[in-house]
C-alpha cells in the first residue's frame, strides 16, 4: 500500500494545507529458489516510477468558487487519506502490472488546481487562493531527491546508487505540469545517475482550439503575474498562443504546440545528456474534454431530445471532430523536430485520461465526499465498485459524462494493441519493435532526425480523404 507523507520544507497549497506525496516501497527481492520470470531480476534493481496526478484547474472566480463548495480535495491535502492501494502503472500485483509491479512507487496527488504552474504565495491570491503549483512540483523533486538517496537504515548517503530506470507519468494536469517541468525532470535524472529516462503524457492538451477566459495566466493591475514566465515563457500567451485566430490558450497548455517550438529537441538545449530517455504521448481524437469544449462553446450540436444513435447529422459532426483532429495531427506531423525518440498514439476512444493510478484515492475523494458536495450542482458523480462516471448537465438538459476505470487501459485500443500493451512495451524495451507491427496508418516525422512515431486507428470521412494515404 501507499502512504502518505508531506513534503519537508513545507510547501502550502491552494487552501493552506501542506502538500503531499504517496509512496509505496518495493516488495523485498525473491530468495533464488522462488524467482522465476522475466522481470524477477528486476528487484534487485534500483527502479522507480512516480505519477503526477491531475484534477483540473479553476480558471476564473466563477470556475474557483466552485472548487471551494462543491471540490475543495483539489484545493489542499486535509481530505486525503493516510493510505491508499494504487493500479494501472501503480499496481503491485504482478499480473496486473508485470513491468513495473517491483518498482518503488510514488505518486503526487494534486491540490493547488493550477496545472502545477503557479508561483504566488500568500502575497499574490487567484480568487482567495494560493497559486503555488510549480514550487510544488519542484518541492516533489527536492524531496525524491533527498528519500531515493536514503540506504534502507533511514540515513541520508553521501554517494547516490545509480538509478537503473526512472519512469515518470503526468496524467491530464498532472501531465502539462510534467512537460512544463521537464528540464527540472531531466536535471533531477541526472543527479540520480539514471540510466534509463521514460516519460509518459497521458491526455495533457487542453484544447487547441479552446476560448477560454484564463485569468490565471494574465497579470494584476499591479503588473503582478501568477505564472513565472521567465520559468515558463510559453504560458506568456501575448508572445506564444497556440493559435491567435481560434484558441485564447498559451502555447504551455498544449504538448502539440510545445513540440513545434522544440519540446523534444534536446541538441537545442544545453543540458543535453547521453541518459537514454524517450517519450510516450498518449491522445484520443475523441477526448471527452475537448468534445465538452466544443459543446458547450457551440462548436458541436448535439439536440438532447434527439438520442445520438438515430440522429446521423449528430453522429456525423462528431465523428467529423475526430477526423479532423487525425487529419490535422497528421498533417501537423511533417513540421515536427525532436531528436528524442517519441511515440505518438492517438486512439479513437472516447475518453480523457487511461491511466487511473489508485481507484482508492478516487472514490474516497469522489464518491465519499464530492458527491455529497456536488447535490444542486450541475456536476454529478457515478460511483461503481470498479469505475468512477463523470459528467455534468448543461443548460439543455443534457448529460455529458464518461467513465473512468483501471479496465480503461486495457479497452483503449490503437490498431492491434491496448495502451496497457504499448505503456508495457514502452517501459519494458523501446518504442520499436512490437510484434505484431504497429497499425499500417503509421506517419514519421519528415523533419528533424525522424524521431517521431505516430500510430492511430484508420481514418474514415470528409476530413481524412486527402490524408488517408500520407505517411
Amino acid at each position: 500500500s501507499f502512504t502518505l507523507h508531506y513534503l519537508d520544507p513545507v510547501v502550502p497549497c491552494g487552501d493552506g494545507t501542506p502538500a503531499a506525496i504517496y509512496e509505496s516501497p518495493p516488495p523485498p527481492p525473491p530468495s533464488s529458489s522462488s524467482s522465476s520470470g522475466s522481470n524477477s531480476n528486476n528487484n534487485s534493481k534500483n527502479n522507480h516510477v512516480i505519477v503526477i496526478n491531475g484534477g483540473g484547474f479553476c480558471e476564473d472566480a466563477k470556475s474557483c468558487e466552485e472548487d471551494k463548495t462543491s471540490r475543495p480535495y483539489r484545493l489542499g491535502s486535509g481530505l486525503f487519506p493516510s493510505s491508499i492501494q494504487g493500479d494501472t502503472v501503480l499496481s503491485q500485483d504482478p499480473l496486473a502490472n508485470p513491468t513495473m509491479y517491483n518498482y518503488h512507487k510514488w505518486m503526487v496527488p494534486l491540490c493547488t488546481n493550477d496545472l502545477y504552474l503557479g508561483a504566488g504565495g500568500d502575497e499574490l491570491l487567484f480568487h482567495g487562493l494560493r497559486q503555488t503549483g510549480s514550487l510544488h512540483f519542484l518541492g516533489v523533486i527536492d524531496h525524491l531527491l533527498a528519500q531515493i538517496n536514503i540506504d534502507n537504515n533511514g540515513t541520508t548517503t553521501t554517494t547516490t546508487t545509480p538509478v537503473d530506470q526512472l519512469v515518470v507519468v503526468g496524467i491530464s494536469a498532472g501531465a502539462v505540469g510534467l512537460v512544463n517541468h521537464l528540464e527540472e525532470v531531466r536535471d533531477m535524472a541526472r543527479q540520480l545517475q539514471v540510466a534509463r529516462l521514460r516519460i509518459i503524457l497521458d491526455s495533457g492538451t487542453i484544447g487547441d482550439t479552446a476560448q477560454r477566459s484564463l485569468g490565471l495566466f494574465s497579470t494584476t493591475s499591479n503588473g503582478d503575474s501568477y505564472i513565472d514566465f521567465s520559468r515558463h515563457p510559453l504560458c506568456d500567451i501575448r508572445e506564444y498562443p497556440v493559435n491567435p485566430l481560434i484558441s485564447t490558450i498559451p502555447c504551455c497548455l498544449s504538448i502539440h504546440c510545445q513540440i513545434r517550438h522544440g519540446l523534444f529537441d534536446v541538441n537545442s538545449n544545453a543540458s543535453a545528456t547521453s541518459m537514454d530517455e524517450s517519450v510516450f504521448l498518449m491522445d484520443s481524437t475523441y477526448d471527452v474534454i475537448s468534445l465538452t469544449d466544443k459543446l458547450y462553446n457551440g462548436h458541436l450540436h448535439l439536440d438532447p431530445l434527439a438520442p445520438l444513435r438515430r440522429d446521423s447529422t449528430e453522429l456525423f459532426e462528431t465523428g467529423e471532430f475526430g477526423g479532423a483532429r487525425k487529419a490535422a495531427w497528421r498533417e501537423e506531423l511533417r513540421e515536427q523536430q525532436t531528436t528524442l525518440p517519441v511515440l505518438w498514439a492517438a486512439s479513437s476512444c472516447l475518453t480523457h485520461e487511461f491511466l487511473l493510478p489508485s481507484l482508492e484515492f478516487e472514490k474516497i475523494l469522489q464518491c465519499d465526499t464530492a458527491k455529497q458536495l456536488l447535490s444542486g450542482t450541475n456536476e454529478f458523480r457515478v460511483c461503481r465498485p470498479d469505475a468512477l462516471g463523470y459528467g455534468e448537465t448543461t443548460s439543455q438538459d443534457l448529460k455529458v459524462g464518461f467513465w473512468h476505470s483501471t479496465r480503461t487501459w486495457d479497452l483503449a485500443t490503437v490498431g492491434n494493441y491496448n495502451i496497457r500493451n504499448l505503456v508495457e512495451g514502452f517501459v519494458d524495451s523501446d518504442i520499436v519493435p512490437y510484434d505484431p507491427p504497429l497499425p499500417n496508418n503509421t506517419a514519421h516525422s519528415s523533419g528533424g532526425q525522424n524521431l517521431l512515431t505516430l500510430v492511430m486507428d484508420e481514418c474514415y470521412g470528409p476530413n481524412c480523404i486527402a490524408n488517408a494515404t500520407t505517411a
